[in-house]
């Protein structure tokens, strides 16, 4: 069930969207709107709870999880990775207190919230022979690409790509880089500028072993919640060099699921994403990634990308292009021309500090 609370009425006195939820979130997610007091706050995740007593503060700090907001406070409707929401507008759904962007954001959460709600993915599941099999076929896509040696070889990555839209009369520059070091780090940068002007917004997502940020636009670096580090893993785990790289881990699953028009399909899961690799039989290429993901207007279904335009990078041959369908449709906004990709070079350590 679905329990709607009004949005506060105070009005924000922070810079961008409210982090004060202005009401206890014990006490909201067990159904009342009480007004939290400024003398009994928990700072978590880059947002401010007040609590109406000393018995609701103890309880959130015994249960964080559970009564904070979900997702790090992301915009429920568009997922973790999307902007931070509002602790002005905010819904309480299935026992746990979600923020949204707008009111627009929260209706339409509303409206269905598990089909905007993804996890962690299933693990794939498959008997001895479906295993060894899968195994068999990453071994093909290993030897495709260049060869177990020379993808063992290979420590670091950094890929992105760069497009351009218009918005009304004005052009902006998208981008999106992976800087990934296969010892265990990985960053994600994403950023958007408006063409021959100034004006512009940056993010970056950083996994270390060490500990787990993101720092957006100017803002100081905020950890980042559970459910954000599982989005940023699945999105780096659908790559098919990370899925390769990925084949020797502890936790590494790899099921065959069967063969059609000269393709076989495998699942693979790791770090909590179960990507369906389809790898031509007459190459060994991996030629697509099928997964549940987000669509257009942000709902969950099926996602498949067909990789084009193999290219050779020294020591690995590498796709340069994909497409995608989403549920069957084609979306030609989401293809992705890769604008720059290199292998083995040294990263920038500051891409990994607060």
């Amino acid at each position: 069930m679905v329990a709607l609370l009004a949005v506060a009425p105070l009005a924000s006195q922070e810079s961008g969207p409210a982090r004060t939820l202005p009401v206890d979130p014990v006490r909201l997610v067990q159904g009342d709107e009480v007004a939290g007091r400024r003398e009994l706050s928990v700072a978590r995740y880059g947002f401010t709870y007040r609590f109406a007593s000393e018995a609701t503060r103890r309880a959130f700090l015994a249960e964080p999880q559970r009564f904070e907001a979900q997702l790090g406070g992301a915009c429920a409707r568009m997922g973790p990775l999307s902007g931070i929401g509002s602790a002005e507008i905010y819904a309480v759904h299935a026992g746990r207190l979600y923020l949204f962007a707008s009111d627009q954001c929260r209706d339409g959460f509303l409206r269905d919230p598990e089909a905007l709600l993804l996890g962690a993915d299933p693990v794939a599941v498959g008997d001895a022979a479906a295993r060894a099999r899968g195994v068999e076929w990453l071994a093909r896509a290993a030897a495709a690409v260049g060869g177990e040696e020379a993808l063992d070889r290979v420590l670091t990555l950094r890929r992105s790509h760069v497009r351009e839209r218009v918005h009304g009369e004005d052009p902006y520059e998208y981008g999106d880089a992976w800087h990934v070091d296969f010892g265990g780090r990985a960053v994600r940068e994403t950023w958007w500028a408006k063409v021959a002007a100034e004006d512009g917004w940056k993010r970056r997502d950083v996994l270390t072993p060490q500990g787990d940020f993101s720092v957006r636009g100017t803002d100081v670096a905020v950890e980042l919640h559970p459910s954000q580090v599982t989005a940023i893993r699945q999105r780096l785990g659908r790559q098919p060099l990370v899925i390769l790289k990925a084949r020797g881990r502890d936790d590494f699953v790899a099921v065959a699921c069967g063969e059609a028009a000269g393709v076989a399909r495998v699942e693979v899961s790791f770090a909590g994403a179960t990507t369906t690799v389809g790898i031509d039989a007459a190459s060994g290429r991996i030629v697509s990634a099928c997964f549940r993901g987000r669509g257009p207007s942000q709902r969950l279904g099926e996602v498949v990308r067909t990789f084009h335009d193999f290219e050779d990078f020294g020591s690995l041959e590498l796709a340069t292009r994909y497409e995608v369908t989403f549920d069957g449709a084609s979306v030609p906004d989401a293809a992705v021309t890769s604008t720059e990709t290199e292998l083995g070079q040294p990263l920038d350590d500051a891409l990994f500090r607060r």
